[in-house]
């Protein structure tokens, strides 16, 4: 007699920003083939708001990041008192595998040893077959998805519906500025990714190019810390971009790249984000393999430029000339065939 479905379902993908938006497929394919399931997500603090009003998550647990120990026992408990049947760690790290583990689940579900880092198949108890070299991160997830649910389908990621006081703020600020069709550039990347970053003299140049090839008014995002960044690319566009409107949540920032046009940055969050939620974008990548931590979608173009040492096995480089030397035209030639998608 085959096991009775799960009831409530776990799933933990705690960081970073862009690959827990690169689940969001996996989401939806187990919604898809577990309509009657609870599904709970477990995520970082500070990555809880791209997930907040989820129509596909009946319950979100956050993880205290900077919390210590005292995080881990406060997810251990408001999880367990939940009571998950079964628990999917998608992201594969210690971390994940231990509240994984602590979250009580009889099921759980993880990466083989191959590809699990740090010891995290350790505390998995199903482990699913190794995937193919080059697997997409979204891929990887709908494999450990499948596992729990074989018949679950493909599915297009689902951003949770923008929060109408992060959009009204931000249409009335960009109205009081007269800002009307724009662009968004993001200037920056994780601290842990800086070497990903575009100069800002190329992204300067490339905004000079936006204003006066296609009318658009292009704004430069920031991250906490970044305002520094963002405003060396506003003075080396000599007038032609401004900064963003001041996003004070991830509900701010989703409000301001589903408004904008078109959406131009490096490997990162925010662009992982605009392309889940449709929006016209162009991913620079040089360091990291496009195949594996692009963006997907119909509208997103990647620009990588591949040099001897590309794809990039490092944590950190010295000299990242993949992206110190993508020029802008090899950007604009991406503008071009996002432009083209339907």
């Amino acid at each position: 007699m085959p096991p009775e479905p799960p009831r409530r379902v776990l799933l933990v993908r705690l960081s970073a920003l862009g690959d827990v938006v690169h689940a969001l497929p996996a989401l939806a394919s187990l919604r898809a083939a577990m309509p009657h399931a609870e599904i709970g997500w477990l995520v970082e603090d500070r990555h809880a708001g791209v997930l907040e009003g989820h129509p596909q998550i009946d319950r979100l647990f956050t993880f205290r990041r900077r919390g210590g120990i005292g995080a881990v026992l406060e997810a251990r408990r408001t999880v367990r008192a939940w009571r998950p049947d079964a628990a999917i760690d998608l992201q594969g790290n210690l971390k994940s595998g231990v509240l994984a583990r602590l979250s009580g689940a009889p099921r759980r579900i993880g990466l083989p040893p191959g590809e699990a880092r740090e010891g995290a198949h350790r505390f998995v108890n199903e482990r699913v077959p190794a995937g193919p070299a080059g697997e997409h991160r979204s891929a990887r997830a709908l494999r450990l998805v499948r596992a729990l649910a074989p018949g679950a389908p493909d599915a297009a990621p689902v951003l949770p519906p923008v929060r109408p006081e992060s959009d009204e703020a931000m249409r009335a600020e960009l109205a009081r500025r007269g800002i009307g069709r724009f662009a968004v550039l993001v200037s920056g990347t994780s601290d842990f990714g800086a070497f990903k970053r575009w100069p800002p003299e190329r992204f300067g140049a490339f905004a000079r190019r936006l204003r006066d090839e296609r009318g658009l008014a292009p704004l430069v995002s920031f991250g906490p810390g970044q305002r520094d960044l963002a405003e060396r690319i506003v003075a080396a566009s000599d007038g032609a971009a401004e900064l963003t409107p001041e996003t004070r949540s991830l509900a701010d920032l989703v409000a301001l790249l589903r408004g904008a046009d078109l959406v131009v940055g490096a490997d990162s969050g925010p662009v992982a984000i605009a392309a889940a939620a449709g929006v016209r974008t162009v991913a620079l990548f040089g360091p990291k393999d496009p195949a594996v931590y692009a963006p997907p979608g119909r509208r997103v173009a990647v620009v990588w430029k591949q040099v001897y040492c590309s794809p990039c096995r490092l944590r950190v480089c010295d000299d990242p000339i993949c992206m110190t030397t993508m020029t802008p035209d090899e950007a604009w030639a991406g503008v071009l065939r996002a432009e083209a998608a339907p």
